[in-house]
């Protein structure tokens, strides 16, 4: 190996290596968590199907990171002048990549949920395999093409998506599993088709401009400078601009909810029966309700501070507060808008059966909390990539350690209340409530427990929440990100949700202990 290819090899080795780890790492604990959780099954428990998210959009992003990190970067144009053929250099950033991947995959294989999904062959195979053949074959064309590598990663689970939704339309998913054949060797079939295409593409890649030769503007038709200066002195609402700007930083979220669209009429068109629009219909929509989040998140502060305009947003001649209120609202909101609003509206369109549980307040807490810590993740990364990558290990670690948390808080607390009422005072105790003043009704007071229960853990989770967003803010605000803020803030945030939560499981105890019989 020549020392040119030794030294392009460390270096994707070094980009690639972190974050295979990372979501190798969110794989491990979401695939631990839905074991705890195979009891539930389905769509309806969040940890299976969160455990395929995490795998295949962290394949996907691993893949975009192969040639996106010269992108994000700006080494693009030094990788393409380099005197090395350029197909020896492709060659070697996808045989490096394939080796990523598939270790990946099979980790994945060995830890995949076997109760969570039908035992059919095809649809592990395209679960697990299928990532890899898109990442290999289309997510790196997808961000050439696209020239952002979150959009390589967006816009690669399309094909297939849209191959297995044409498939069912004549094998119908409740009839058999040709469905899932279909999907699976045409993800292959249309791989190997990109990464032809790439080939040819990376041979007469351009880092600016189409390619196009453009006739130069003549200069009488050049618009008038002073015109121009008029223009842009024009006053507007600056709060209106925020907004927008907020909004712009949006598009890739509003592109995936757009897929989804399509997807989902795609899927209502196909459908056999008007009543019922099978179960593709809920898991992409489930699918959509968790990638949502993450990509709102990540892109709140890493994609301002990737374009190089956070520096400036902050020197603006006004409230940093109220910027970061302002970018707060909008990212949660249109995070739970697109995340429910976009299933209901199509639900109410079709008016199928309901394969989309919208009505759990607690879906819709987490996928709140997810945009949470997306953001926070968000304020500390140089780039949305970055940040989206490492949401998965910081989400799936954040539910392995608060699901088995919670559940040996709840095993391990005891309370001696009971213990002490049926003892020794037990007499007066039965005495005060034989009394007609102190009797009350047994299912009202369970009712008013419950109450003052829920209204305590939202209190809990909102002081949470807003705990996450004030180091957030403080991150978004300050130019340099050093490891040791980012360590001190994730310890702080775990030793409150230590606090919380224990304090919240005694109170529980302590309540339905003295419930009175």
């Amino acid at each position: 190996m020549s020392a040119a290819l030794l030294v392009q090899t460390r270096k994707e080795v070094r980009a690639l290596l972190p974050w295979t780890i990372g979501v190798a790492i969110a794989c491990v604990a979401l695939a631990t968590l839905a074991g705890r959780n195979a009891y539930a099954g389905g769509y309806r428990e969040p940890s299976p199907v969160f455990f395929v998210v995490a795998y295949a959009f962290g394949a996907l992003a691993v893949s975009a990171l192969s040639i996106g990190q010269e992108i994000t970067h700006g080494t693009l144009a030094a990788l393409l002048v380099q005197p090395v053929e350029r197909f020896r250099i492709l060659v070697l950033k996808l045989a490096l990549l394939t080796i990523a991947l598939a270790g990946l995959a099979v980790m994945a294989g060995a830890l995949f949920p076997q109760t969570a999904f039908p035992d059919v062959p095809d649809l592990r195979r395209l679960l697990i395999w299928g990532p890899v053949a898109a990442g290999i074959g289309l997510a790196p064309l997808l961000t050439v093409l696209t020239r952002r590598p979150l959009g390589g990663v967006v816009f690669s689970p399309t094909i297939p998506g849209v191959i297995l939704v044409v498939a069912e339309k004549f094998y119908p998913l409740h009839l058999g599993s040709e469905a899932w054949s279909i999907a699976w060797y045409g993800t292959i079939i249309v791989s190997a088709a990109g990464l032809a295409i790439l080939i040819l593409k990376f041979r007469t890649l351009e880092v600016a401009g189409d390619g196009l030769v453009r006739a130069a503007v003549p200069a009488a038709s050049r618009p008038d400078a002073n015109a121009l200066a008029s223009t842009l002195t024009v006053r507007r609402p600056w709060l209106w601009l925020v907004i927008k700007k907020e909004l712009r930083l949006q598009q890739m979220t509003f592109a995936v909810s757009g897929l989804y669209v399509v997807a989902a009429v795609a899927v209502m068109l196909a459908a056999q029966d008007q009543a019922y629009m099978g179960p593709t219909f809920g898991a992409i929509s489930i699918i959509h309700a968790y990638f949502i989040p993450l990509i709102a998140g990540s892109v709140a502060s890493a994609e301002e501070r990737q374009m190089g305009t956070l520096a400036g947003q902050i020197l603006q001649p006004r409230n940093a507060r109220l910027q970061w209120a302002i970018k707060s609202i909008l990212t949660i909101g249109l995070a739970l808008v697109l995340a429910f609003g976009l299933p209901v509206l199509l639900m109410s369109i079709h008016r199928p059966l309901d394969p989309f549980r919208v009505q759990k307040p607690e879906f819709v807490l987490l996928v709140g909390m997810i945009c949470l810590g997306a953001m926070w993740v968000s304020s500390i990364s140089a780039n949305t990539l970055w940040a989206l990558l490492v949401c998965f290990p910081v989400v799936g670690l954040a539910g392995l350690i608060g699901g088995f948390g919670y559940s040996v808080l709840q095993s391990r607390v005891r309370w001696p209340a009971r213990h002490w009422r049926d003892g020794l005072s037990y007499d007066l105790y039965h005495q005060l409530f034989q009394l007609k003043s102190w009797r009350v009704d047994v299912r009202q007071a369970s009712t008013d427990i419950e109450t003052s229960l829920q209204i305590i853990q939202i209190s809990l989770i909102a002081s949470f929440g807003l705990l996450v967003l004030a180091f957030a803010a403080r991150n978004h605000r300050t130019l340099d990100r050093s490891v040791r803020r980012a360590g001190a803030q994730l310890l702080a945030i775990l030793l409150y949700a230590a606090v919380a939560a224990t304090g919240y499981v005694v109170i529980e105890r302590i309540a339905w202990n003295w419930m009175p019989y």
